[in-house]
């Protein structure tokens, strides 16, 4: 299976700065925007990755990932050179629902392709902070292909120690490590601006269990945050590390806050499903308890899926169809909802997985709103509120009710039955 979110070689991009444009201060009216295309790869050609690392007090450095096959490179220009011009557009916002524009500024970038390069990085600094927490709406232009997308980032830098204060890179060429996640044995070099002798590492073995149905009443099934192992890491600025189990690695440079910096460890595949063992628990969604733990101690694990599918489908080739399906779901969910676990194994991937991607996202300053739409006009809302986490910054859990149980039957069966459940 290919996805854009699998390890990528990067080399640094030639940056030349073409306009910085500030506005003053623009009031507009309250807006509701549905921002569905973020978990929705299907919805546009370009999609950008980002990172916010806080330099100092009063300024940030925006990381942005293209990647090269959804770019336009020409050799038409003077210099003779795969090109591509790519404009970036940023305005700051005070929040996801107003629409008060604090500053603004456009950045044109000519990237030039090398051979076997699958995307480009490039950065902006943002000057001249007037506050600690806004939200970024970026809006990138190949100026050669005309696609486009649009894209929200949070950004606090807030707190003192928070995911912000630090920049994680792969040693080898420095490439941006945007997602927090890596694999095992990779060497890491990270940057924190703060003033120290060393950083605490707090090292958890993380193997949490997914995601409970919607309709139960016991909120998200996680396991217990205490480290298994704590040391100290040597720090001037900078250090290496290397993730050389499965599990979570959280720096601190304050242990007095709950606060930090985590790289996490998946496995060699993530966010990919790639063994048997893997794809069986996955479907975890789709399964009872008792029929899950048959099937895991089934000394045949491809057998046993081989022949859910089947039976589900009714032939070989609906069978492969859903199964293409439902595990691009589950690597999507991996890409864009991982936080503290695996991104399928958190509220928003269950409901992803389940119920697809969402018609309208509409989005608060700590809060999601995801609205799936019938063709006669009924509507299936699932709220997720966010949840400070010292761990990661994108942990998320579902306001449950038992509503939502004759809903969540209904669409489980229609998997177990060979249809991709759609709400109707």
């Amino acid at each position: 299976m290919k996805t854009k979110s699998k390890h990528l070689i990067i080399l640094w991009a030639a940056i030349n700065f073409a306009s910085c444009v500030s506005v003053k201060q623009q009031t507009l009216q309250p807006v509701n925007r549905n921002l569905s295309s973020e978990y929705n790869p299907v919805s546009k050609a370009l999609h950008p990755v980002f990172r916010v690392f806080r330099l100092n007090e009063n300024s940030a450095r925006l990381y942005i990932k293209l990647f090269t096959e959804e770019l336009n490179f020409s050799r038409a220009n003077n210099e003779n050179v795969n090109k591509a011009v790519v404009i970036i557009h940023y305005d700051i916002l005070n929040s996801y629902r107003d629409n008060t524009i604090i500053d603004s500024t456009t950045h044109v970038f000519n990237l030039i392709k090398e051979e076997k390069e699958n995307s480009k990085v490039s950065i902006i600094d943002i000057k001249n902070l007037k506050q600690e927490k806004f939200v970024l709406q970026i809006r990138i232009t190949d100026q050669y292909s005309g696609s486009k997308s649009s894209s929200f980032v949070d950004v606090d830098l807030s707190q003192i120690d928070g995911f912000q204060n630090y920049m994680s890179y792969y040693k080898s060429g420095n490439v941006p490590l945007f997602l927090g996640w890596t694999s095992t044995n990779q060497k890491i070099l990270l940057e924190n601006p703060r003033n120290q002798s060393h950083l605490t590492v707090k090292f958890y073995k993380a193997d949490f269990p997914a995601a409970l149905p919607p309709q139960t009443s016991v909120g998200e099934a996680r396991g217990n945050l205490k480290p298994d192992s704590v040391w100290q890491l040597a720090f001037s600025g900078q250090a290496v590390f290397t993730a050389k189990r499965k599990g979570i690695y959280r720096f601190q440079s304050d242990t007095t806050v709950n606060q930090g910096y985590a790289v996490i460890n998946f496995g060699k595949d993530f966010p990919l499903f790639q063994n048997s063992r893997e794809m069986l628990e996955g479907l975890n969604y789709l399964l009872s308890t008792e029929e899950l733990e048959q099937m895991e101690d089934s000394p045949n694990k491809k057998l046993e899926l081989d022949n859910f599918w089947l039976k589900a489908a009714g032939s070989d080739d609906k069978a492969g169809e859903l199964i293409r399906i439902w595990y691009s779901r589950a690597t999507y969910a991996n890409y864009y909802f991982s936080s503290y676990t695996e991104g399928w194994k958190t509220d928003r991937g269950m409901i992803y997985m389940v119920f697809g991607p969402p018609q309208t996202v509409n989005k608060t300053d700590g809060a999601e709103r995801w609205t799936y739409s019938s063709r006669n006009g009924k509507v299936l809302n699932f709220i997720f509120v966010k949840k400070q986490n010292s761990v990661s910054d994108n942990h998320f859990v579902m306001q449950r009710d038992i509503s939502y149980r004759n809903y969540w039957f209904t669409a489980v069966e229609s998997w177990r039955k060979g249809t991709v459940y759609q709400y109707q």
